[in-house]
């Protein structure tokens, strides 16, 4: 039979670095009123656990110190009213020599017919050879309402070109 052979096993060796430990508290003495704590602080002094493991973290107040707070004393029989700093509600001098506005006079408003008399256009003539827009109506312009403006619409393309279909 051949012999077997077992290979040499080796282990690598692992340096495990420092880490800064949590060695004694910075303040000396009693720590005034409650501070957090881990159950584990004391076994691996690391203070990392405080803010990493909430569930180990608890609230400690030595010697029953819990932070409190003192109202006022309120007495209503004690109150002192005090009446508010009265306001000059004087009346203040209007000045009379103000001029009133005069009225104006009615200017004399002459509307000119619409349609006018003679007109260049008809309602139905184009407004040039092109024949691309037609006279509709006559009606008083909207900004002044006594000028009278015609109405144009728009005359389809094909239109311009053969005219309307009037039988």
């Amino acid at each position: 039979m051949s012999e077997i052979k077992i290979p040499e096993i080796k282990l690598p060796t692992i340096d495990i670095p420092d880490a800064p430990y949590f060695t004694k508290p910075k303040l000396e003495g009693k720590l005034p009123g409650c501070y957090l704590y881990h159950r584990d602080l004391e076994i691996t002094r690391n203070p990392s656990l405080l803010i990493s493991d909430k569930r180990g973290t608890y609230t400690v107040c030595p010697n029953g110190e819990i932070p409190s707070y003192t109202p006022m004393t309120y007495d209503p029989a004690q109150i002192i009213d005090t009446e508010p700093v009265p306001v000059n509600t004087a009346p203040t001098p209007k000045d009379t020599n103000v001029t009133q506005p005069k009225p104006k006079k009615d200017k004399k408003v002459v509307y000119e017919p619409c349609p006018p008399e003679k007109p260049q256009f008809r309602p139905g003539d184009y407004r040039n050879d092109l024949r691309i827009e037609r006279l509709v109506k006559w009606e008083r312009s909207p900004s002044d309402g006594i000028t009278c403006v015609g109405v144009w619409e728009k005359v389809p393309f094909r239109e311009s070109f053969t005219g309307t279909d009037k039988k």
